[in-house]
């Protein structure tokens, strides 16, 4: 595989056999794409999360008789991290931000028994649930990642991937997203902002 923005054909041999040049690898659960980006990876986890979603769904999620908390277990042990697996180099959209949401709203939904047509807030479900918003789930776990890079001896490959740094020219338009500028240092300042508004709101 070569990753790019164009498609590039390399050939690699071991012992006088060609090694198959692919478009897509998974590599220990985590779908590594050719062009660099994460879409298929995010819409693998949800693929996964729907149908873990629609085996239980009428002979567990449906059941009266089942508590709420039970329900809620297993959202936190299996179905939960089914959807974030790898989620700590991901550098989302708001797209697929929206579309993780309303793949954990639909399960947390089936488990008060309500739809969409019953027009509640996803804030108020959470809340009823006691359950964290997704994405304060994901944020938590990237932020946790980047600490323990950081933490890393500089001679270790994923310190070293991470400082490293393209060379050649940039294409033109918007530069590419990066995890740290993106998500990590987005999330501390929102984080440092909250503490702020919360010290000024005590004085």
């Amino acid at each position: 595989m070569a990753i790019g923005k164009q498609t590039k054909q390399i050939n690699i041999s071991i012992n006088g056999r060609n090694l198959k040049q692919v478009k897509h690898f998974n590599y220990l659960g985590v779908t590594i794409d050719d062009t660099g980006r994460q879409e298929a990876d995010i819409t693998e986890r949800i693929e996964k999360c729907n149908k873990l979603y629609y085996a239980i769904n009428n002979t567990f999620l449906n059941k009266r008789e089942i508590s709420q908390k039970t329900k809620m277990s297993v959202y936190k042990t299996i179905y939960l991290p089914t959807l974030t697996y790898g989620c700590e180099t991901w550098v989302l959209s708001q797209k697929m931000k929206s579309r993780l949401e309303a793949n954990e709203m639909k399960y947390l939904r089936r488990v008060i028994g309500v739809t969409l047509r019953d027009h509640i807030r996803s804030s108020q479900i959470r809340e009823q649930l006691q359950s964290k918003k997704l994405m304060d789930a994901i944020e938590n776990k990237q932020l946790s990642w980047w600490g323990h890079v950081q933490r890393m001896n500089a001679d270790r490959a994923a310190k070293q991937v991470w400082q490293a740094k393209v060379q050649g020219r940039r294409s033109r338009g918007r530069p590419p997203r990066d995890m740290e500028q993106h998500n990590t240092k987005k999330s501390m300042q929102e984080r440092e902002n909250m503490d702020r508004s919360e010290r000024n709101g005590k004085k």
